[in-house]
C-alpha cells in the first residue's frame, strides 16, 4: 500500500488494480463484503449488482447512472429510475443539444427475491447481535441491582420491626380516624356546641379543630349581620336575640375579631336602649325677702306715733293679706300630661335633592351624578364636600340624610352656620335609609347662612346619597323623618348661583366720542 497526491492507495481484491481513497469517495470504487472493488471491475458486475451499487450511490448524493424504464402498456412514455439533481441537470443539457436522451435500459432484477431473504436474515442477526452486546453491557448493573435488592429484603425479614404498620399505614389509619371523628362531631346542628368537645379532644392545629373553626366563624359572622341589621333598622329585640345567640367561645384568639365586634355592637344597643334623660324644670328665680320693719332714712319720721286703724280697716287688711298669702294649689298648675301630644304633621320641613349642593361645591370630580326622576350621587374618591347657601326661617333645625354607606367607619361632618353637625359610624349597607347629623341650629329670625358637609369614605367605601331634610329640632325618630317625607314638604330655598357673565367684572365708563365731517352742512348733526 502506497500513498499520493490523492490519498492512501490499496489494490483491488479481483484484478490487483490500484484503488484511492478518493475513489471510494466519490463511489466510483466499492467494497462488496470485504472484497475491494476497482471501477473497472464494478462495470463488469452483473447487471442487478450494478443496480444495488447505483442505489446507493443515489442515495448519498454521488454521481450515478440513470436507468429507462420499458412500461408495455405505454410504450410511448419514457420513465426512468432514482437520479441525482446533478445528473437531471446533465440529462436536461443533453436533451437541449442533441435532441435525444437514451440512458440504459433497467436490468433485469431476478435475484431480488433471494436478496430480499438474504437482507432478513442479516437483519435478524443485527437485532440478535444488538441485544446480546446491550445484555453484555448491562449486566454489571442489574447485578449489583439485584443483589442491593436481596440485602434489603432479607434485612426487611430479619428486622424484629417488621411486624409493626409502616408510616404510611399508619398515616392512612389516623387519617381514616380522624375523618370518621369529624362526621361525628359536625353531627351537630350547631358548630358552636360541638366546639367544647373537640376543642377539649384535639390539638389546636388538628386538621378538625381547624375546620371546625371555619364552621364556627361562619356561622357567628351570620350571627352578628343580622344584629347589626336590625340595630341600623331599630329593631332592638330582634338585635338582642342575635347578639344572645352569638356567644364566642373564650379564650381562642382565632376569634378575637368577632369579639370586639360583638362588644361594639353591645355597646350600640345598650344605648339605643338607655331611657333618655328627663329635661330639667326651670327653677323661678329667688327674690330678696322684704323686711317687715323698715329702717326709715329721716330719724323724725320714725318718732311720729302711727295713726291706730280702727276695726274696719284692720278687717280688710286682714282679708287682703289672706288673699295675698293664698298660694295656688297643684292642680291649679298646669303639667306636662294636659299638654297636646306632638303632631307630626305639623312640624315644618324642607326636602331638597343633594345633587342641588354639588352645582355650587367646585369638587364634581369626586361625585358622579345621576340625574333623572331621582337625583342621586356617589362618592368615587375617600372624601368629598358638598357646600351651598340657603335662607331658612327663624326655629331650631335639625338636618337628616338619605343615604347608605357599607363602611361602619364612614363619616360625615361639617358646619351649618355656625353650629358644628357630624354623624360618626354611620352605617348602612344596603339601602337607602333617613339618619340625623349630631347638632341643632337655632335660629332668632330669617337667616341665610351656608351648609358645607363633608364625607369621608375609608377603605374604598362608596357613599351613597340622595335628599337632604332640615325638619325642626323635636323630630328625632326615623319613623317620624318617613312622615314627614311621605307629606311631601317644600324645599328650602338656595341661594342662585351666580352666572359667569355675572361673575364678569364691570367695564368702567367709557367716554363718548364723536367724529364731525367738516364737509358736512350745518343742521346735519
Amino acid at each position: 500500500m502506497g500513498t499520493s497526491a490523492t490519498g492512501s492507495t490499496h489494490s483491488c481484491d479481483r484484478c490487483g488494480a490500484m484503488v484511492t481513497d478518493r475513489d471510494l469517495q466519490q463511489g466510483l470504487a466499492v467494497r462488496i463484503g470485504n472484497d475491494l472493488v476497482c471501477p473497472v471491475c464494478v462495470e463488469g458486475l452483473p447487471g442487478d449488482a450494478q443496480l444495488k451499487i447505483n442505489q446507493l450511490r443515489a442515495m448519498r448524493g454521488m454521481d450515478s447512472t440513470t436507468y429507462r424504464v420499458v412500461d408495455k402498456q405505454r410504450p410511448q412514455v419514457n420513465f426512468f429510475t432514482f437520479s441525482t439533481s446533478s445528473n437531471i441537470l446533465r440529462h436536461r443539457h443533453e436533451l437541449r443539444d442533441s435532441g435525444e436522451y437514451n440512458p440504459p435500459l433497467l436490468p433485469d432484477r431476478q435475484r431480488t427475491v433471494s436478496h430480499r431473504a438474504e437482507a432478513k436474515e442479516a437483519a435478524a442477526e443485527a437485532i440478535q447481535r444488538t441485544q446480546r452486546e446491550r445484555l453484555l453491557r448491562w449486566w454489571p448493573v442489574a447485578a449489583v441491582a439485584g443483589a442491593l435488592l436481596l440485602g434489603i429484603l432479607v434485612f426487611s425479614l430479619g428486622s424484629p420491626e417488621s411486624s409493626e404498620e409502616s408510616p404510611a399505614e399508619q398515616a392512612a389509619r389516623v387519617a381514616a380516624a380522624a375523618e370518621e371523628r369529624l362526621r361525628e362531631e359536625l353531627q351537630e346542628e350547631d358548630p358552636l356546641s360541638a366546639w367544647p368537645r373537640a376543642r377539649a379532644a384535639f390539638a389546636a392545629d388538628d386538621p378538625l379543630v381547624v375546620e371546625l373553626v371555619a364552621e364556627v366563624r361562619q356561622s357567628l359572622t351570620q350571627q352578628l349581620d343580622e344584629a347589626e341589621q336590625a340595630l341600623d333598622s331599630y329593631a332592638l329585640s330582634r338585635a338582642q336575640t342575635a347578639l344572645n345567640q352569638s356567644e364566642i367561645p373564650p379564650h381562642e384568639p382565632r376569634f378575637a375579631g368577632l369579639r370586639e365586634r360583638r362588644d361594639t355592637l353591645q355597646q350600640r344597643l345598650t344605648a339605643l336602649q338607655a331611657p333618655r334623660p328627663e329635661p330639667i324644670a326651670e327653677q323661678p328665680a329667688p327674690q330678696d325677702p322684704v323686711p317687715e320693719d323698715p329702717v326709715p332714712e329721716d330719724p323724725a319720721v320714725a318718732q311720729q306715733p302711727e295713726p291706730q286703724p280702727n276695726d274696719e280697716d284692720s278687717t280688710a287688711a286682714n282679708t287682703d293679706k289672706a288673699e295675698d298669702e293664698v298660694e295656688p294649689s297643684p292642680a291649679d298648675q298646669p303639667s306636662a300630661a294636659d299638654e297636646p301630644p306632638l303632631d307630626i304633621a305639623e312640624l315644618t320641613a324642607f326636602r331638597n335633592p343633594l345633587a342641588f349642593m354639588l352645582l355650587a361645591s367646585g369638587s364634581s370630580d369626586a361625585w358622579d351624578e345621576q340625574t333623572g326622576t331621582n337625583y342621586r350621587l356617589r362618592l368615587d374618591a375617600p372624601s368629598g364636600v358638598l357646600s351651598r347657601e340657603l335662607t331658612l326661617p327663624e326655629g331650631r333645625w335639625r338636618i337628616w340624610l338619605l343615604g347608605h354607606n357599607s363602611n361602619p367607619e364612614a363619616a360625615v361632618y361639617g358646619r351649618f352656620g355656625s353650629t358644628t353637625v357630624d354623624r360618626q359610624a354611620a352605617h348602612h349597607p344596603t339601602q337607602y335609609r333617613w339618619f340625623p347629623l349630631d347638632g341643632e341650629l337655632a335660629l332668632e329670625k330669617e337667616s341665610t347662612l351656608r351648609l358645607s358637609l363633608t364625607f369621608d369614605a375609608p377603605d374604598e367605601a362608596k357613599w351613597y346619597l340622595k335628599d337632604i331634610m332640615i325638619s325642626d329640632a323635636r323630630v328625632e325618630a326615623e319613623e317620624d323623618i318617613q312622615q314627614l317625607a311621605q307629606g311631601n314638604p317644600p324645599a328650602a330655598a338656595w341661594t342662585p348661583i351666580p352666572r359667569p357673565e355675572d361673575l364678569t367684572p364691570d367695564r368702567p365708563p367709557q367716554p363718548q366720542q364723536h367724529h364731525f365731517d367738516r364737509s358736512a352742512e350745518e343742521g346735519d348733526f
